[in-house]
C-alpha cells in the first residue's frame, strides 16, 4: 500500500491485533513486556541487596526463591500465551532458556556425608 504521494513509498503495516502467521500480536507482547516491568524491578532491588549485604543469607535466599518464581511464572505464562513472543523460533528460544535457568537459582542443598 502506498502511503504519501511519493513513488515506492510503503506504508507501515498497520497494527490491527490480528495473529501473524505465527500468531504473535502486539496486545500480547506489550502485556508481557508489562509484566516483566513489573516482575523484573523486584528482582534487581533484591540482586542489589544482596550485593550491598553479601553475609546476608536472608537477602540470597529470598533472590533466589524470587528468581525461581518469577522464571517459572513467565514459563507457565509462555505456554499460555505463546502469542506474546513475535515467532515459533524467538519462543522455543526463551522456553529452552528459561528451563535450563530455573535451576540456577537453586539455593545449595546440604548433603549428609
Amino acid at each position: 500500500a502506498m502511503s504519501s504521494g511519493k513513488k515506492g513509498a510503503r506504508a507501515a503495516p498497520k497494527e490491527t491485533g490480528k495473529p501473524s502467521t505465527w500468531g504473535g500480536t502486539k496486545e500480547a507482547a506489550v502485556t508481557h513486556d508489562r509484566f516483566n516491568l513489573y516482575a523484573v524491578t523486584p528482582l534487581v532491588i533484591l540482586t542489589l541487596a544482596s550485593y550491598a549485604v553479601p553475609s546476608s543469607q536472608l537477602t540470597h535466599t529470598v533472590l533466589s526463591y524470587a528468581t525461581m518464581t518469577y522464571v517459572l511464572f513467565d514459563i507457565l505464562y509462555n505456554l499460555a500465551v505463546p502469542q506474546c513472543q513475535p515467532n515459533l523460533m524467538r519462543w522455543a528460544t526463551i522456553m529452552l532458556h528459561h528451563v535450563v535457568t530455573v535451576w540456577l537459582p537453586l539455593p545449595p542443598r546440604p548433603h549428609p556425608q
